[in-house]
C-alpha cells in the first residue's frame, strides 16, 4: 500500500461544492471518477478542506491510499488523472507521501483570496464578484487589520455542529488594489470555520462603503453574536489559494504549485 498526495485547481462555478453529494455534482465524485479510470477500482480521497458551491481552488491538496502500481514516474502522473477530468478540474502535481499522512490534519495554514470589481464583466464573472458601491481602500484595509490574531469567529461564521471551537489565528489579512476598483483580499490563517471568509469579506465590503464603522469589529469578535454581521458576500470571489505543511512533511520543499491564480 502506498499514498499519494494530489495537488488541484477548479473552477467550483458548476459544482456544489468539494464534497460528495446525492445526486449532486462535486469536484471529489469527479476525481474519484478519473482516479478509477486509472487504477481500475474504487479509490477514496480526501481533502484539506471542503470548498462551498461555487467557491474555487488555486492549490487544493487531497490524498488517498492505493495498492496498485503506477506505470510512469511520479512528477508525470498528474497528466495520466487529467485525460479522465473535465476541463474545469486539473491536478498540477502528485507526489508520494508517507502512509500516515492527511492533508487535512497537517495541514498547519491555508489562505485564500477574495476579489471583487466595480465592472460588470462576463470575462470575470466566475472568480470576481461584481460591486456596484464605491469601495474606500483605506477603509477597506483598516477593517482587514482587525481581524489579525487570535479571535473567536463565532459572529463571522455560520453555525456548523461539528464545529467545537471557532477561535483561529489570522496571519495575514489585507487588501491590495488591482487597479481602478477592483480589489483582492489577502487572508492566511492556521484554520478557517465554516463561510468565515465570505463573512468577513461581506462586513468590510459595508464598512468600505461607508455603511459599517471598523471600530465594530472588535466588539463583535467579543460578543459572538452572529445577528449583527453584514451579509455573507458571493461564492464566486473566492479561491483556496493555498494549503501550507510542515517543511519536512514532502520529499521535495514543497508540493508544487503552478497556478497562475496567484498572479492574476
Amino acid at each position: 500500500m502506498r499514498k499519494i498526495a494530489l495537488v488541484l485547481e477548479y473552477d467550483g462555478t458548476n459544482y456544489y461544492g468539494w464534497q460528495k453529494q446525492p445526486d449532486q455534482n462535486s469536484i471529489q465524485a469527479e476525481l474519484e471518477k478519473a482516479l478509477k479510470k486509472v487504477y481500475g477500482v474504487p479509490i477514496q480521497i480526501a481533502a484539506s478542506g471542503r470548498t462551498d458551491r461555487g467557491v474555487h481552488a488555486a492549490g487544493q491538496v487531497v490524498d488517498y491510499k492505493f495498492y496498485n502500481k503506477i506505470f510512469v514516474p511520479i512528477h508525470k502522473f498528474h497528466t495520466i488523472i487529467n485525460n479522465y477530468l473535465p476541463k474545469d478540474i486539473k491536478v498540477l502535481s502528485a507526489q508520494f507521501v508517507k502512509l500516515g499522512f492527511s492533508s487535512r490534519f497537517y495541514a498547519i495554514a491555508r489562505e485564500y483570496s477574495y476579489t471583487i470589481n466595480s465592472r460588470d464583466t462576463v470575462f470575470r464573472s466566475n472568480f470576481e464578484t461584481y460591486n456596484s458601491f464605491k469601495l474606500d481602500f483605506d477603509l477597506l484595509n483598516e477593517a482587514a487589520a482587525k481581524f489579525l490574531g487570535e479571535h473567536d469567529f463565532t459572529s463571522f461564521s455560520k453555525n456548523n455542529k461539528d464545529t467545537k471551537s471557532y477561535v483561529c489565528e489570522v496571519q495575514k489579512s489585507h487588501w491590495t488594489k488591482i487597479e481602478d476598483g477592483r480589489f483582492r483580499y489577502h487572508i492566511k490563517a492556521d484554520r478557517f470555520v465554516y463561510s468565515m471568509v465570505r463573512s468577513l469579506v461581506g462586513f468590510m465590503i459595508d464598512v468600505g462603503r461607508g455603511k459599517r464603522q471598523a471600530d465594530e469589529i472588535e466588539s463583535l469578535l467579543k460578543t459572538k453574536h452572529r445577528d449583527f454581521t453584514s451579509s455573507l458576500a458571493p461564492p464566486e470571489g473566492l479561491i483556496l489559494q493555498k494549503v501550507y505543511y510542515p517543511k519536512d512533511t514532502f520529499n521535495n520543499d514543497s508540493i508544487n504549485y503552478e497556478s497562475d491564480f496567484n498572479e492574476v
